[in-house]
């Protein structure tokens, strides 16, 4: 299954809010951290309730104008292995939607996805605010 889910199409189907800078990733490894300039990496765990309400709590509090410009990468779950040895996510994944939120490459904070949407607009307003 790796590699074969048409990751977008199934996001659309369980949330029907969308984000202009959303993209899905199959497979990743640890550059794709250094990729991302601004934005929250998802951990998508599509075979996860926790992580599907994860992925609908993230997409309801980046509707707002601000939050509609960071990156948003959703990495599928079973081809993110690479991710699961940062220190970031070292012993914290258990397939609940985890997130790292990212400024300038650099991981400023996580959640582990049971969090309440209160996390993720915490983390989202020290990403803003970030130089």
């Amino acid at each position: 299954m790796v590699g074969r889910l048409d990751g977008m199409a199934v996001l659309s189907r369980l949330c029907p809010l969308s984000h202009p800078n959303l993209r899905f990733v199959a497979n990743a490894d640890t550059s794709l951290i250094a990729e991302v300039n601004r934005g929250v990496l998802l951990l998508m765990a599509f075979w996860s309730g926790s992580s599907v309400t994860s992925y609908r709590r993230l997409m309801q509090t980046l509707q707002t104008p601000a939050g509609r410009n960071i990156e948003v990468v959703v990495v599928d779950h079973d081809g993110a292995h690479p991710l699961y040895v940062i220190p970031e996510f070292s012993g914290r994944l258990g397939g609940n939607g985890e997130t790292a939120w990212i400024r300038g490459g650099i991981i400023g904070a996580t959640t582990t996805g049971t969090t309440g949407p209160e996390s993720f607009a915490q983390c989202l307003d020290s990403l803003l605010s970030a130089p």
